[in-house]
Order: C-alpha cells, then sequence, then structure tokens
C-alpha cells in the first residue's frame, strides 16, 4: 500500500461532507448543523477532542465524531495511535457524543462515549502491545494490516491491526489502530443503528 498524502485524504473527506449533511436532515432529521473543519482556533478546539460537527436532534444540541471509509469490511476501525508511538489516538481524547461511522451504502450510528469507555476500561487493557509494535517494525514505512486473535471475556475474536503510512510536505509518520468486528458492539451492549444510505 503507498502512503497516504495527508492533504489528498483531507479534501477527500471535505468531498465527503455535502453527502453527510444531507443524509443528517433527510434521514436523521437533524437541525441546524455547524461544522467545525476550518484552521481557526476556535474549530480546532473541537477538533483536538474528535467532534466534527454538531447538530440539533429532539431538541438536543449533539456533538458527533464523523470517519469515512471507502470500503466496507464489517468492522470498525479505532484508532489507537495518531502518530506512532508517542502521540494517541481519537480513541483516547474524544469528547463526542455520537460517532457516524460513514461506509458507502451504510451508516454506523453509535454512542461514542459508551465505545470510548468500553474501549480504556475492557479493550484497550487487553491488547497486548506488542501487536502495535509488530506491524510499525515489519511494515515500517508503508500502509498494511495483520490478524490477530485474543481470548476476550470468554470468547475469541479477531482483530485487524492496520497501519497507514502518511506524508504531508517533509513530515511523516504511522497512524495505527483497531479493526474490531461489528458484533463485539452488541456483546458489549454498545448503543447504535445502522441505517442505509440510498444514493
Amino acid at each position: 500500500m503507498e502512503a497516504h498524502h495527508f492533504r489528498d485524504s483531507l479534501n477527500r473527506e471535505l468531498q465527503q461532507q455535502a453527502r453527510a449533511d444531507r443524509f443528517y436532515s433527510e434521514k436523521m432529521g437533524v437541525k441546524n448543523i455547524a461544522r467545525y473543519n476550518s484552521d481557526t482556533e476556535e474549530d480546532m478546539v473541537f477538533q483536538r477532542q474528535d467532534i466534527d460537527l454538531s447538530f440539533e436532534l429532539n431538541g438536543r444540541r449533539l456533538m458527533v465524531s464523523e470517519k469515512f471509509r471507502n470500503h466496507d469490511y464489517g468492522d470498525l476501525y479505532l484508532e489507537c495511535y495518531s502518530k506512532y508511538p508517542d502521540t494517541p489516538g481519537w480513541m483516547h481524547h474524544s469528547k463526542a457524543d455520537f460517532l457516524a461511522c460513514f461506509f458507502p451504502e451504510r451508516v454506523i450510528w453509535l454512542n461514542k462515549k459508551m465505545l470510548v469507555d468500553f474501549f480504556h476500561t475492557k479493550l484497550l487493557p487487553a491488547v497486548p502491545g506488542a501487536w502495535f509494535a509488530k506491524i510499525n517494525r515489519e511494515l515500517h514505512g508503508r500502509s498494511g494490516t495483520q490478524k490477530h486473535q485474543l481470548e476476550f471475556f470468554g470468547k475469541t475474536w479477531e482483530f485487524t491491526v492496520i497501519q497507514a503510512f502518511n506524508r504531508s510536505g517533509n513530515d511523516q509518520w504511522h497512524t495505527i489502530g483497531l479493526g474490531i468486528p461489528f458484533e463485539m458492539l452488541e456483546e458489549f451492549n454498545i448503543p447504535g443503528k445502522v441505517i442505509m444510505i440510498d444514493d
């Protein structure tokens, strides 16, 4: 896999946002969408808390973390390291109420606060740090995935460790996260729903 060019990835994400706004308005009936994607200091306060936008739904203003994936692999990506090994990923500092994960044909809408709690109290303590070190060592300077199995609360689960090698100007870094099976969300009672996309 080739390097992810950070600016290109950002531009692709910006293109997805108009489609996402239509989804929120038409499928969920939200109002007053506010996005925090400029480089202003005000927006960066939200971005550093893993909050991409907010909107009104049923009389409440909700803070939303938004992720876009070009392929649906049947799992949920959780960023463990923004820049391995020194900078924690968005699962460590998220203040969002909900996560909207966009796939080509569906959106997974999850309670982000409960997902973050599960990540910190159950999942991360059980995952060997050697998994992250292994993919970074064996695929250094490259993007790729590695599969691992783990006995977790009395059941064997398969996880995917995902590394993205990024470039921006002269800077380069590795982002590493976990792909967890969607079935795990049901098993550990993390509220969410699947909403199909028509277009």
